[in-house]
């Protein structure tokens, strides 16, 4: 459940092996949940003695899209669940957050 930790990425319910909509969604609701944005990944790799570039495409795509990084950067606070719904067996949840330019 969001909302008990400090960051949302203690609410992944799946690690690894994402589809690339899963991994876009899931970086898209860190920015409204305004969590600090904390990667991990190796951004060079420098095995050989030169250093390249490792991340792969989807991963610079979401890393340095200026439009979600702007969210997580705004001054407003948090954004927060603003409807929960039951559908069967799988919970349908909507998150939102008023931006300081009023989107």
């Amino acid at each position: 459940q969001t909302g008990n930790y400090a960051q949302a990425a203690h609410a992944n319910g799946k690690l690894g092996n994402m589809t690339a909509v899963e991994y876009r969604t899931e970086f898209s609701m860190w920015a409204i949940l305004a969590s600090p944005m904390i990667v991990t990944t190796p951004l060079l790799d420098c095995a050989t003695g030169t250093c390249v570039p490792r991340l792969t495409d989807l991963q610079r795509e979401i890393l340095l899209n200026a439009e979600v990084l702007a969210i997580n950067q705004d001054a407003t606070p948090a954004g927060r669940l603003l409807w929960p719904a039951e559908a069967g067996a799988q919970g349908l949840h909507a998150y939102g957050r008023n931006l300081s330019d009023g989107s």
